[in-house]
């Protein structure tokens, strides 16, 4: 297997950068519960949990202090728009078929691209076309946004297997 280079990250699009590492920790959770035939109301709910205090605010910072920083209507960030958008439809969808695993699949597949296209299309992109002063002046309105540590209280671990 080839060894692939971690991806450098501008000073300020790090700590988005780090909430991605969160979010693709997410999608290994659904992964690891729906393969332990964990019952998905408990994933649901963890998923609508991680969805209110964590990807809704990330999804919000994205798009007010950085998608802009590009011109108005550019097809990169209005793909990553999109995504957001199909995101919460998905968080809809587990909300009201709490029971299922149909929508947590689709979900932690859509989720996971998404992150993926971000981390190694949009951001590079943002990072070498955007006004330099004005990612800055992102950079620091979402470093103060940012807690580096992110206590998500959650008792219910269903993603550790127990004997």
């Amino acid at each position: 297997m080839e060894k692939v280079a971690p991806l450098k990250r501008s000073e300020e699009l790090k700590p988005l950068s780090r909430d991605h590492h969160l979010g693709l920790q997410l999608c290994w959770k659904i992964r690891m519960g729906i393969d332990w035939k964990i019952a998905p109301e408990r994933i649901s709910k963890y998923v609508i949990f991680i969805y209110n205090i964590h990807l809704k605010p990330h999804f919000h910072q994205e798009e007010q202090y950085v998608f802009t920083l590009l011109e108005k209507n550019n097809e990169k960030t209005r793909i990553a728009i999109d995504d957001h958008n199909q995101i919460k439809k998905l968080v809809d969808l587990i909300y009201n078929n709490i029971s299922e695993y149909v929508y947590l699949k689709q979900f932690e597949e859509h989720l996971r691209q998404h992150i993926r296209y971000e981390e190694r299309v949009l951001f590079p992109y943002i990072e070498l076309y955007s006004n330099k002063s004005k990612l800055i002046v992102s950079g620091q309105i979402i470093a103060s946004l940012h807690d580096d540590i992110i206590d998500l209280d959650w008792m219910d671990e269903f993603w550790i297997k127990k004997n």
